[in-house]
């Protein structure tokens, strides 16, 4: 699971995506954003976790 968020608390969620909702392990997320600050935050969809990679590009 892949989340932009605009604080720590999930209300403050601006997008999110996972590997359940684009049916694949590799998948991107793509949002115009203002300045400011912003969180990412990657989870794991189930109890079994893993790696990840995460690409970030302006």
């Amino acid at each position: 699971m892949l989340s932009i968020r605009t604080g720590c608390g999930g209300s403050t969620e601006l997008t999110c995506t996972s590997m359940a909702e684009q049916g694949t392990s590799n998948f991107s997320l793509t949002w115009n954003f203002d300045p400011g600050v912003y969180f990412i935050v990657v989870d794991q969809n189930d109890v079994l976790g893993g790696s990840y990679k995460l690409d970030v590009a302006s």
